[in-house]
């Protein structure tokens, strides 16, 4: 199972994988118990997918019917 920081830390590692070498983190959010997991600030699965241009998960989370919400700053 996964966390919130270690699917955060797969997007920072594939940033520098080389190009063939980035993998698809759709499976780590698909192993998640709990898909409303947030981090601090309030950001959730939504905010972190965004953040890291993963239109994958977007759509896998909107599949699953995990609505995005607000943060604290008001970002959805």
């Amino acid at each position: 199972m996964s966390t919130y920081k270690e699917i955060e830390s797969a997007y920072k590692q594939n940033m520098f994988a080389r190009e063939g070498k980035k993998e698809s983190l759709v499976d780590l959010y698909q192993s998640l118990e709990d898909k409303s997991i947030t981090a601090d600030g309030e950001k959730n699965l939504h905010h972190l997918a965004a953040r890291f241009f993963d239109y994958q998960a977007i759509e896998y989370l909107i599949d699953e019917r995990v609505k995005p919400r607000a943060d604290d700053s008001g970002n959805t």
